[in-house]
């Protein structure tokens, strides 16, 4: 028995599309003839008297459903009649074959261009569109799914039914006509995201949807408010996380080759405690990523182990585990113990040595020997033991001294205050004229916009700017003290005031490194000449040389205990060799640094651990030549298969670029293509010569992202400080999780 055709499906292949609607003036036979390829009107609500069923010449048709093709096609088209004659086939027309899943799946959503583009790994770049489902406002981008429709077809099929393309597509009718109709749902859904976009990064607290200045706003605008309410914006928060968190790990699988971690421990003001962990890696085109890969609370004891446990499920949960090469942090005691703790764990999955008998996959990370010290963390504990010796003294002994003074009401400082440091005086000088309105107004009219900053025990860098102020305001500080008797303890002597001046001169080079590590993500492609420098001017100041001759023995004592605390470090420096491979990784510098700065026989010891370790991580891959009992090719003259047998290695032979960028000289600095100054001059060397070192390339995108410094982690601190306010100490954990990690996708 011959099945009914399926007005579905168009039987016109290789003729032009007719519009049948306008054929018929907009009528149509019966609802029966319904498809999804059917054009769309609007009118009048749907009543009883105008169903489509009822449809006559008299009645007008309503406007709110679909107009269909007739299913006889060939009554309105003679030269289809005509054509279709000759076949022998018992259907009306022949059966065109089934759309795919794919070109049905995508006509029900309405697409929007956006402005930025996705690729495949390897494909073309590709713009980047955003899918908003015509039945409700979800929405779906191009780069989330890699251009799939899987996901667009689960939607439709768990949230409203529809399995195939013979399902009808039903819409309300919209007043204001078919384009106003399709453009309403785009602008909501923009809107809406916009909105989230808003509160997240000017962290306003949920019920600002509520507030009635706020929906008086909007409605000023003549717009509706498309999130009314604190609880409905919280599950869009939590939507968007959940979108974003999968395209994070989409996007960790398709760039990173390996990821470096710097992670910290933060107690918020709300007594929670947060670990928060950034991750570092290079692009396939040398560009630089660092994104913020959780913040979350920490359930127990601070322990290594405890730690070693938020460590282990972040990297699960991104499928990141095997990619880690790195981790840096301050240098407390459970950090090392995380390490190890975490190395135990990953072992119980992956292997730490690449054989050819092994079955589990590969990991990079080593434990303790893959952990890499703060270096801000490092230059700070050293200054603080030189000011130490100089009987600095702290703010928090400045301010107890003041205390003392105002409960016994002490009217000015004695004898004892005279005999301390010179940096002492200045800190107490400074906090007793902070502490009083009357006394900074005595301050502005000796030294009117000007004043001098005083210190926390934190940084020891804000001890530095309040000697560099105190310098600055010499003459101002003296006026001050001799107008007020009360102060005559605190006068400095001319000696202390030197003392301050090669104190300043002696710590502006550690100044000037913190902030050169305290940028954005500093990489330790930096830290061996930072210590370096670093161990040059204390031996200088300690032996009274150079620039240093004249430096009392007072600093010369206190510089030698900051040398020990050097020290401690630079051995375990030396003992691992990831700062020596990410040096030579610099094609300016290569390994000429470690020459210069080390005895003949350390550098070539080091320059050759450096080029094992290479070639042992990254093999090359082999090259067969031809070997010498190979027949004679047919038309090749006996004389030269004679003369290639001789000639030609008879083993196989491998080659690498690991000795040819080794043994040649440091590119020149001042580089044609690239600027001098640009901050990203060795990742974009090695985007243009990855060609011509591949080996080499994959070490620089696997060791150059490597930060020195946990800085980056850090400054996401503190901004969680600005996220919970003042008044917002009820946000819990998660959530607070959810706004930082958005907060930071969104701003890349």
């Amino acid at each position: 028995m011959a099945s009914t055709p399926n007005p579905s499906m168009r039987g016109t292949r290789g003729l032009p599309r007719r519009d049948y609607n306008a054929l018929h003036n907009g009528l149509v036979s019966s609802p029966s003839e319904q498809s999804e390829e059917s054009t769309f009107e609007t009118g009048p609500p749907y009543s009883p008297e105008h169903s489509p069923s009822r449809n006559t010449e008299d009645t007008p048709r309503t406007k709110h459903s679909y107009s269909l093709p007739s299913s006889s096609p060939s009554q309105l088209d003679p030269a289809f009649s005509e054509s279709r004659s000759n076949t022998s086939s018992p259907h009306p027309y022949k059966r065109r074959k089934t759309k795919s899943y794919s070109s049905w799946t995508i006509e029900h959503f309405w697409t929007t261009d956006l402005d930025s583009t996705w690729c495949r790994q390897g494909g073309p770049l590709k713009k980047d569109r955003l899918l908003i489902c015509k039945h409700c406002s979800w929405s779906s981008r191009d780069s989330s799914r890699y251009g799939s429709t899987s996901n667009l077809l689960v939607h439709l099929q768990t949230k409203h039914r529809i399995k195939s393309g013979a399902d009808s597509i039903f819409l309300p009718a919209v007043e204001g006509g078919l384009d106003r109709f399709l453009e309403s749902p785009r602008k909501k859904v923009g809107v809406e995201e916009m909105l989230v976009r808003w509160v997240i990064q000017t962290r306003q607290p949920f019920t600002v949807v509520e507030h009635p200045a706020f929906r008086a706003l909007i409605e000023a605008t003549g717009a509706s408010l498309p999130i009314k309410t604190a609880d409905t914006l919280f599950n869009r928060i939590k939507e968007e996380f959940h979108s974003s968190r999968a395209y994070v790990k989409e996007e960790l699988a398709r760039s990173s080759r390996t990821l470096a971690l710097s992670l910290d421990v933060w107690t918020s003001e709300n007594q929670i405690a947060i670990m928060g962990i950034l991750g570092h890696w290079i692009t396939p085109d040398f560009e630089k990523r660092d994104e913020l890969l959780e913040f979350t609370e920490i359930n127990g004891p601070h322990s290594g182990e405890n730690l070693a446990e938020v460590v282990l499920k972040m990297l699960a949960e991104l499928d990141i585990a095997p990619k880690l090469l790195t981790i840096t942090g301050d240098n407390a005691g459970n950090n090392g113990t995380l390490c190890d703790s975490l190395h135990d764990q990953l072992l119980k999955k992956y292997d730490n040595d690449d054989d050819r008998f092994r079955i589990r996959p590969l990991m990079r990370f080593r434990g303790r020997p893959s952990f890499i010290p703060c270096l801000a963390h490092i230059l700070n504990l050293i200054c603080k033991d030189v000011l130490a010796s100089l009987r600095a003294g702290s703010a928090r002994e400045a301010k107890a001294i003041l205390d003392d003074m105002a409960i016994h009401t002490s009217p000015a400082f004695n004898s004892i205050h005279s005999t301390k440091g010179a940096i002492m005086k200045i800190r107490l000088l400074t906090l007793w004229i902070a502490r009083s309105p009357q006394r900074r107004q005595d301050w502005k009219e000796v030294s009117p916009g000007k004043q001098v900053s005083y210190d926390v025990d934190t940084r020891w860098n804000s001890t530095y700017i309040m000697i560099q102020d105190a310098l600055r305001l010499q003459t101002e500080l003296g006026q001050f003290v001799r107008i007020h008797p009360e102060l005559q303890a605190l006068q400095l002597t001319d000696d202390e005031w030197s003392t301050l001046q090669q104190v300043a001169k002696i710590l502006k080079p550690f100044w000037d490194h913190t902030n050169s590590v305290s940028k954005a993500c500093p990489t330790i492609v930096e830290s061996l000449p930072i210590y370096w420098s670093l161990d040059d001017l204390l031996h200088d100041v300690r032996n009274a040389e150079g620039d240093f001759e004249d430096v009392n023995i007072e600093i010369r004592g206190a510089v030698e205990r900051g040398i020990r605390k050097m020290n401690k470090f630079a051995r375990k420096m030396d003992d691992n060799l990831l700062y020596y491979v990410a040096s030579v990784l610099d094609p300016r510098i290569k390994s000429s640094l470690i020459v210069s700065q080390m005895s003949e026989q350390d550098s070539a010891v080091i320059v050759s651990q450096v080029r094992e370790f290479l070639k042992k991580e990254y093999p090359p891959e082999p090259f067969v030549s031809c070997e010498v009992d190979h027949p004679r090719p047919a038309g090749m003259s006996e004389t030269m298969w004679r003369t290639l047998r001789k000639v030609q290695p008879s083993k196989e032979v491998s080659l690498s670029d690991i000795d040819k960028y080794l043994d040649s000289p440091p590119v020149n600095w001042s580089h044609h293509m690239i600027g001098d100054a640009d901050a990203e001059w060795v990742l974009k060397w090695w985007k243009a010569n990855a060609f011509n070192f591949p080996l080499m390339a994959k070490a620089a995108r696997d060791y150059l992202p490597i930060p020195s410094a946990e800085v980056g982690i850090e400054r996401e601190f503190s901004n969680a400080r600005d996220v919970l306010g003042l008044r917002r100490h009820r946000l819990n954990a998660e959530t607070m999780r959810w706004l930082m990690l958005l907060r930071g996708k969104s701003q890349t």
